[in-house]
């Protein structure tokens, strides 16, 4: 699977978007979907970045916290921030959140449990934004910070909604985005020679990455090192554990009866696999 080149038609696809100012009419996923990150707005020199790579590659091996996998890492904290930072400012400008107070006093009152037994080294976020739509999804920003679709809080109990909030904070912890980022940075060096750079793709792949964060899969490892990692933490913060298997069941029934569930199965495995993984 050649990530770079998923990346930039998610690119072009922003870019056309953004260009023809063609939200009108669409709807608050769709508005979602197309919000555009400028990589050098947020600090992000690529060609450095490559550079520091190249001369001291083992000095950008990371380790995933609480596992044993080391990754390479290109893209810092810092990034990371300005990034997301960026994010939420467009979201906040279109207009799609939904503004429920109840809802958001559920979801933080969940988040500030798990925040509170976080590792050290991971700055917790300080909010749950909610997504006005009535599909059942959630992303984690960069930086940990975390966006829960309305329709989930519809469909799940308060342990359930722990177990999805814990398993986007272990992407956040385990730094799974900047991983996707660095590693299509990786990758553009390998193939650099074979791509005619006059014709300004890499220009452009390293202006724009256009809701990368949201629509790019993670890895089948980096979901079940989410997983682990949420219910590490579900249990120290005192949640029912059975809250992911009961999620899971329900992803499961979903997924195979409910076409919206697409939506959720293009960025997770599908949920019996994780299922058998999450009882073990």
């Amino acid at each position: 699977e050649n990530v770079w080149n998923f990346i930039i038609v998610i690119i072009i696809i922003g870019c056309i978007a953004g260009s023809f100012g063609i939200f009108s009419g669409k709807s608050n996923l769709e508005k979602f979907n197309s919000i555009d990150i400028n990589l050098s707005a947020a600090g992000i020199d690529k060609g450095e970045l490559q550079s520091q790579f190249k001369e001291d590659p083992l000095a950008k091996r990371i380790p995933v916290e609480s596992h044993k996998r080391k990754r390479f890492m290109l893209v810092t904290q810092k990034h990371e921030n300005a990034i997301t930072e960026q994010f939420v400012e467009q979201m906040k400008s279109l207009d799609i959140l939904w503004n429920n107070s109840a809802a958001e006093s559920r979801c933080n009152n969940i988040l500030k449990r798990l925040a509170a037994v976080m590792p050290e080294n991971f700055t917790p976020p300080e909010k749950i934004y909610i997504l006005d739509t009535p599909e059942i999804n959630a992303c984690c920003l960069p930086n940990g910070t975390i966006i829960v679709f309305r329709g989930l809080l519809e469909k799940h109990n308060d342990d359930e909604l722990a177990w999805v909030i814990a398993h986007e904070l272990g992407h956040g912890v385990a730094h799974h985005s900047a991983e996707m980022l660095s590693k299509a940075m990786i990758q553009e060096l390998a193939i650099d020679s074979f791509i005619d750079k006059d014709s300004g793709l890499l220009k452009i792949a390293g202006t724009h990455i256009a809701a990368f964060i949201t629509n790019l899969k993670y890895s089948r490892t980096q979901e079940n090192e989410a997983d682990r990692l949420a219910l590490l933490f579900m249990n120290k913060a005192g949640f029912n554990m059975q809250g992911a298997i009961t999620a899971l069941n329900k992803f499961k029934v979903e997924a195979g009866e409910n076409s919206k569930w697409a939506e959720w199965l293009s960025t997770h495995p599908h949920p019996e696999n994780r299922l058998k993984n999450v009882k073990t």
